[in-house]
């Protein structure tokens, strides 16, 4: 559920935060990876995805952005380790 979560999340970034007309960027998650057999609920998660824009100050701005999320997440899930 946090790896759901979180993935909703980073459909937001771009839509709600930034001005793509001036400004084009896209988050893509390209790969969900968490635990076998699929019976059972996983302990960890990976998801592994690509920040594109032309700008590299934007692209800091959505890193950062994303870290904070991962942090709420890691709070709400009362999960120990998150990284980007």
């Amino acid at each position: 559920m946090a790896t759901a979560q979180l993935i909703e999340s980073l459909n937001t970034v771009v839509s709600r935060r930034i001005n793509i007309i001036n400004n084009p960027a896209v988050i893509s998650v390209g790969m969900v990876q968490a635990g076998n057999p699929e019976n059972i609920i996983p302990d960890k998660s990976q998801i592994t995805g690509t920040i594109r824009t032309f700008d590299p100050d934007l692209r800091a701005e959505i890193y950062d952005e994303i870290r904070q999320m991962l942090e709420g997440c890691r709070r709400n899930w009362n999960k120990g380790l998150c990284r980007v």
